[in-house]
């Protein structure tokens, strides 16, 4: 079994997301089990939010070391231990947006910026939004202008927005702003305090969480491939390396002809082949779902130009 990333794709989505997003910087969440994207020019090029890796900013509570440049940060205990003993100046504190997850509420969120703000004056704090890719019920652009006006802008510096469902977010505020005449630019419909849209699936997938917009979305960047080992003609079915100890290849979309997917073991997967397309030795191609990518992280890997 081999994951393939497609070099090329990967730039294209970012590219595009950065078109998408016009004039906001974008920026690139590498969680650890598909932090080898790293290695692509134009990952590494951007901003980088990670555990793992050197000069990002780590997006993990408790988890910064002196190796990272910045850190997300829910109570001051975190932020002394960054400040004094790793020597981190740039923090976000993710705001509860409809996710219950790390975040923290409005009130909590100001009482920890004041605090830090009271404490040292040599540090940049920003706003996260972690809601986009977990469910439909994140916070609208008019909701977090509303927060930033409010409140936000006397602590923080900017908003750091993810995931990747805030690019259609920007589209559709552009348009609407456009449409009703609010601004006369399409470069000034974009609210000024976002500091930069994470992406991660989008760089790798293309795709964007509750958005149909076809439009919008990239090209594929990474795919599996798998070796059949098995031929049964007489039930037309074909078994192929990796299980589900390996991948969910019931989740996982099939890219190969002629197959369907049958049953999955924890070693093999097991596909219907109704027209015996298929020997021993042939490959298998499957566009892995996210949760797979971390079983697969792994797996042996090549990269495509």
């Amino acid at each position: 079994m081999v994951i393939k990333i497609d070099r090329k794709a990967v730039a294209f989505n970012i590219n595009k997301a950065e078109n998408i997003a016009v004039g906001i910087p974008v920026s690139i969440m590498l969680k650890g089990f598909y932090e080898y994207i790293a290695d692509i020019e134009c990952v590494s090029a951007r901003k980088i939010y990670s555990q793992g890796l050197k000069n990002s900013v780590c997006y993990a509570l408790h988890s910064a070391t002196s190796r990272h440049s910045g850190a997300v940060i829910a109570d001051f205990d975190d932020f002394m231990e960054c400040y004094c003993s790793c020597n981190i100046r740039e923090f976000y504190v993710p705001l509860n947006a409809d996710d219950d997850r790390e975040g923290l509420d409005m009130r909590r969120a100001s009482r920890l910026a004041m605090r830090i703000i009271q404490y040292a004056s040599d540090v940049k704090l920003y706003i996260m939004i972690t809601s986009g890719c977990l469910n439909s019920n994140h916070p609208g652009l008019r909701r977090l202008i509303k927060e930033w006006q409010s409140w936000a802008s006397r602590l923080f510096n900017g908003m750091s927005l993810g995931g990747s469902f805030y690019l259609s977010e920007l589209d559709s505020y552009r348009k609407e702003c456009n449409e009703t005449g609010e601004y006369s630019s399409r470069f000034a419909t974009l609210p000024y305090f976002i500091s930069d849209i994470r992406i991660g699936e989008y760089a790798l997938f293309g795709t964007i969480p509750f958005c149909d917009n076809k439009r919008l979305f990239g090209r594929n960047a990474i795919t599996v491939e798998s070796e059949v080992v098995g031929v049964y003609p007489e039930r037309r079915q074909i078994v192929v390396k990796g299980g589900y100890s390996e991948i969910d290849t019931d989740r996982c979309t099939l890219l190969s002809g002629g197959l369907t997917f049958a049953d999955v073991s924890s070693e093999y997967t097991i596909y219907n082949d109704p027209f015996l397309r298929y020997k021993r030795g042939d490959k298998v191609v499957v566009v892995p779902n996210y949760k797979s990518l971390v079983k697969l992280q792994n797996v042996a890997r090549e990269y495509t130009k």
